[in-house]
């Protein structure tokens, strides 16, 4: 079966003619119909599109389409770009206000792992993570409160209604019936561990949102209600994005291919994205001041991730609420991509705000509040 899967997918690629669905224009068209000779549906940024650019640019010649075409189609020559927008405190470069459905962090990016994909414009971790934070802090603080949305009830992206009429709608902050998503907040894991498994533990717990093949697709907290028809592309994201959070592992395996690798070169990707020196892939929560930091689930640590630019040795400093030091320990760290791991003991207590400070051998110092959870 498996050598069925992988002719079939070497066929594809050495066939798809994506040159011809951009109708010899500087854009990709979604459909084209075949009786009449008609293409519909413009792909242009921001949204879930960018795979499918990343995709034809990475095609064999013939059938590969031009750096042009995705900086005329996908970016409209700059047009999806808001360089000095945020929404909450956070940045949100692409897109619509607020971001949008909660798929465009997640559909393109199921392979392509967006810590490594930055360009002149953005960083597609910052911009995912920060769509996501935008999500829920709208549906926490921001929405109408007879939504009863609240930290274990948030999410807004496309799905079934889960209330009457029951209808099939892209929800996001500008669209919002009151219907939740599971997809949104559980395919968001690796940008919202935490908040994710808030989640997935109510989710569990809840025999209205669990389904034959897994949760249901959507609910309504207000009328306690729910949709428990499955979508495949609901489904789908949720088991590939948390394992990605878990292990990287179809991050690793597509970001290994050639074409792939061609077409993020061709659409302006760095090949190196810039890290800045100090904690790396952390986000503070724009409302407390605080990153809430939760155990790795398979290796029972916490884990802190940072960058030092040089490499050497590297002192780690917690302090608590009484001004206490709680650790002090130094590692020797790699030039680049590090983490230190710890775990709990009768001085790091879950529940507790700890202020952490990163200093290296050049007496840089990079300060933190977590809270560990």
């Amino acid at each position: 079966i498996e050598k069925e899967i992988r002719d079939s997918v070497q066929s594809f690629r050495n066939t798809v003619d994506w040159k011809f669905y951009t109708k010899g224009e500087n854009k990709l068209y979604w459909l084209w119909y075949s009786q009449d000779n008609k293409f519909v549906l413009p792909i242009s940024g921001w949204n879930e599109g960018l795979v499918c650019y990343v995709l034809a640019l990475g095609a064999p010649s013939p059938h590969n389409i031009s750096a042009e075409t995705y900086q005329k189609g996908w970016l409209k020559d700059g047009a999806a770009v808001h360089k000095n927008r945020d929404h909450y405190g956070y940045k949100l470069p692409l897109g619509e206000n607020f971001g949008g459905p909660l798929f465009f962090a997640h559909y393109s990016f199921l392979g392509l792992n967006p810590l490594y994909l930055e360009d002149d414009i953005v960083s597609y971790w910052d911009q995912n993570t920060a769509h996501t934070l935008i999500n829920r802090h709208y549906c926490m603080y921001e929405a109408p409160s007879a939504q009863k949305y609240s930290e274990t009830d948030w999410g807004l992206s496309a799905c079934y209604g889960g209330k009457p009429p029951w209808n099939y709608s892209a929800r996001s902050p500008l669209n919002d019936d009151g219907v939740i998503a599971p997809t949104a907040s559980l395919s968001s894991y690796p940008y919202t561990p935490f908040y994710s498994t808030q989640m997935l533990m109510r989710f569990a717990a809840t025999p209205l949102l669990q389904g034959v093949y897994g949760f249901a697709d959507s609910y309504a907290p207000a009328e306690n209600t729910s949709e428990k028809r499955h979508l495949a592309i609901d489904q789908g994201p949720i088991v590939v994005m948390i394992e990605n959070y878990r292990t990287g592992l179809i991050w690793d395996l597509l970001m290994k291919d050639e074409d792939v690798q061609r077409g993020l070169r061709l659409a302006g990707m760095k090949e190196t994205p810039d890290f800045k020196e100090g904690f790396l892939k952390i986000f503070v929560n724009t409302k407390t001041k605080e990153y809430d930091m939760m155990r790795h689930p398979d290796r029972a640590k916490y884990e802190l991730d940072y960058f030092y630019t040089k490499g050497g040795n590297t002192k780690f400093k917690f302090v608590n609420s009484a001004g206490e030091t709680t650790l002090d320990t130094i590692v020797n760290a790699k030039a680049g991509e590090n983490i230190f791991d710890f775990q709990n003991s009768s001085k790091l207590i879950s529940g507790r705000q700890y202020t952490v400070t990163m200093k290296t051998s050049e007496n840089k110092e990079y300060s933190l509040k977590v809270r560990l959870r």
